[in-house]
Parts: structure tokens; C-alpha cells; sequence
């Protein structure tokens, strides 16, 4: 199968389309929410590419693996223009071209995700911190497609790809620190401040707690572990023995056959030459 070459103008609509859901495709959440999301996104962008005129029809994957080309060109060139070579280049007649300022937005995009990860929440997000004597947890809760939504609030329903476009990046950053939105913990009703000390010494205790706990690299508790490997090799040392009378018995056996069937060849030699005798 040949290579799939694209147009100019068929790039930039892909870059025009992708730029739309950039929240979501540049997420670096691996959940599945945020799988089921960008995949939703590229069936969307692949909809939305159909619907352009003089363009051919290209699948979600084809656009996708075009936008991955398209990313590592970018990067490519960004290390290429921190060079020399590079600001030679951008001198060049041909820097203003259609490519360069194609490259020059997917940077953006690609740069975007930054800010993106400082964006507040959205209204619909709750995000509550809660400390354990051991352990902190936080728990997010966020309307979703199936929740049941009362018409006299006058709350419209919303598309969960919009939710997790607007929500996604901050709550990585919630989930990172404990903070919801520095600048609104104060006015905010629907966000609570964690508590720093409880925090920190809960932090602390999990990682003592770690600390004991055995990995594969850690010394094995010598108590435990002696009786099980005496266990282990007295097993081992029967099983030997045991293989060892096995053996012994089959080559008696074959010894056994050996011998029969030697005596069987030299009977049958003995019968032939006294037949040869008798017919002399």
C-alpha cells in the first residue's frame, strides 16, 4: 500500500479541526475517561474533516497519525531553530511559507497544554479533600450525561467532552497538590483548602509505612524464609531419590531385555547352521 500523501489545504484543516479539541487530545491522563473522550474527539474531528469541501475521506486513525507526523515535525523544528542553522533558517526566503506557520500553530497547540493545566474548574466540578489518620484522599464528582437534571434550576445539560475539556487539566493539578484554584479557595464555596500539617504528616507516614513494606530488592525475613528453603530442598532431595530408584529399576529392565533378546538372536544362529548341516 502506497504512502498517503496530503495537501496543504487538507493539513490545515486538520490542524484547524485538532486545535478545537486540544484540551482533550493533549490530555496526559491515561484513565478511561479520558480515552473514551479522545476518541470520541477524533471520530468527531474525522466527522467534521468529511464536511469540508474538496477533501477525501479520511479515517480517525489516518487523522490522528497524521497529527502524531505533525507534532514530531514540530519538535523537530524547534530544536532545528534553537541551532544556528536554525536561525539561518528563519532568515531564509522560504521561513514564511505555508508550512512554517502550519508548524508555528502546532507548536501552539502543543505549547498550550501548559496553560491549560492552570485553567480553574468549571461550575458543574465539586472537589473535596478529605484526611484519614493515615491516609488523605480526594475525591472529585462531576455531572455526568446520565445524572438526572432538574428543569426549574435552569442547569442545561452539558456535553461530557466539554466537561472534560474544562476540567480534566485542572484536576490533574488538584490531584497533584491538593489545591482546587489558589486564587479562589477563599471565595469559593465548593472548594476546600486541604489542611497543610495534616497533609505533611500523613505524606510522612505513607512513606514510612512504604518503607517497610518488603520489595523484590529488599533483604527476605531470614526466620520465615529459612524454614521455607529447608522445606523447598528436603523436598528436592526426595524427589532425587526417588528419580534415582526410578532409573535404577529401568536399566535392570533393559539389562533384562538385552540379555533375552541376545540369547534369542544366538538360539536362532545356533538353529540356522544345524539346518545348513542337515541339508549337506
Amino acid at each position: 500500500m502506497g504512502r498517503f500523501v496530503y495537501t496543504d489545504e487538507e493539513l490545515d484543516i486538520i490542524v484547524l479541526c485538532v486545535e478545537k479539541y486540544k484540551s482533550i487530545i493533549e490530555n496526559r491522563r491515561s484513565n478511561k475517561v479520558t480515552q473514551d473522550a479522545k476518541h470520541q474527539a477524533w471520530e468527531n474531528i474525522a466527522e467534521e474533516f468529511k464536511c469540508w469541501p474538496g477533501v477525501r475521506a479520511i479515517s480517525s486513525k489516518q487523522i490522528k497519525k497524521c497529527w502524531e507526523n505533525l507534532k514530531a515535525r514540530a519538535r523537530q523544528e524547534q530544536k532545528l531553530n534553537e541551532t544556528q542553522l536554525g536561525q539561518n533558517f528563519q532568515n531564509h526566503e522560504l521561513a514564511e511559507t505555508n508550512f512554517s506557520r502550519r508548524i508555528d500553530r502546532v507548536r501552539s497547540i502543543i505549547g498550550s497544554n501548559v496553560e491549560a493545566d492552570l485553567e480553574p474548574y468549571g461550575s458543574c466540578v465539586k472537589v473535596e479533600v478529605q484526611f484519614d489518620e493515615d491516609v488523605e484522599t480526594i475525591t472529585g464528582v462531576e455531572l455526568c450525561p446520565e445524572t438526572p437534571i432538574d428543569e426549574s434550576s435552569g442547569v442545561e445539560p452539558t456535553n461530557p467532552l466539554e466537561i472534560l475539556s474544562s476540567v480534566s487539566e485542572a484536576t490533574t493539578a488538584t490531584e497533584l497538590t491538593g489545591y482546587s484554584d489558589c486564587n479562589n479557595l477563599s471565595t469559593n464555596p465548593v472548594f476546600i483548602a486541604p489542611n497543610h500539617s495534616t497533609y505533611k504528616t500523613s505524606y510522612n507516614r505513607i512513606r514510612r509505612r512504604r518503607a517497610k513494606l518488603p520489595t523484590p530488592y529488599s533483604r527476605p525475613n531470614s526466620e520465615s524464609d529459612n524454614s521455607e528453603n529447608q522445606a523447598r530442598l528436603s523436598m528436592l532431595q526426595q524427589k532425587m531419590k526417588q528419580n534415582l530408584l526410578e532409573h535404577e529399576a529401568r536399566m535392570e529392565i533393559l539389562k533384562m531385555e538385552k540379555a533375552y533378546w541376545e540369547a534369542k538372536v544366538t538360539q536362532v544362529l545356533l538353529d540356522t547352521r544345524s539346518r545348513n548341516h542337515t541339508l549337506e
